[in-house]
C-alpha cells in the first residue's frame, strides 16, 4: 500500500523552496522522529510553512467532485475511489487531518491520480510526501519566472 501525506504550503515558502523540496521532506520526517522540545520547535516551523486546509471547503469540494464520478463515494468523512479497468484494480482513500490530507492507495495508479488531479485543480501549492519511498513532489509544479537578459 502506498501512503502519501499531503500538505498545503504557504505560497511564499513554496516559491522560495521550489527545487529544494527535499528540505520540506526532511522537516516533516524529522518532526515524526522528534520528541520533547525538538518536536515542539519543529511543529512551530511546520505551522509556519503550511497553510491550514479549511475542513468545510475541503469537504464541499470533494463532495462536488465525487458526485459526478462513478466508483467514488464518501464514508465517515473519508473519500474513496475504486476502479477496475481491463482487469487492473485500483483503490484509494483520502482523509482530512488538521493540517494535512492523507491518501492511501493500492493497485494501479488510476485512483490516486484522480485524487491528485482534483487537489491540484483546487490549489497549486499542495506538496505530497511519499512516506514509503522517502520522497516528495508538488502536485502541480510551480512555474518559475524566466528572465531574459539583454
Amino acid at each position: 500500500m502506498r501512503t502519501y501525506i499531503i500538505y498545503l504550503i504557504e505560497e511564499q515558502f513554496a516559491n522560495h523552496f521550489y527545487g529544494r523540496e527535499h528540505m520540506f521532506y526532511n522537516l516533516f520526517h524529522d518532526y515524526e522522529e522528534a520528541e520533547g522540545e525538538n518536536k515542539r520547535i519543529l511543529r512551530r516551523q511546520i505551522m509556519c510553512v503550511t497553510k491550514r486546509i479549511p475542513a468545510n471547503l475541503f469537504n464541499s469540494y470533494m463532495d462536488e467532485k465525487i458526485s459526478s464520478k462513478q466508483g467514488c463515494f464518501e464514508e465517515n468523512g473519508v473519500y474513496y475511489i475504486r476502479k477496475n479497468r481491463n482487469g487492473a484494480h485500483s483503490e484509494a482513500s483520502l482523509g482530512f487531518r488538521n493540517h494535512s490530507v492523507i491518501l492511501h492507495a493500492s493497485g494501479s495508479y488510476e485512483s490516486e491520480t484522480i485524487f491528485f488531479e482534483w487537489l491540484r485543480q483546487w490549489n497549486p501549492y499542495f506538496l505530497a510526501l511519499d512516506t514509503g519511498e522517502g520522497r516528495c513532489a508538488w502536485l502541480r509544479p510551480i512555474k518559475q519566472p524566466k528572465f531574459i537578459l539583454s
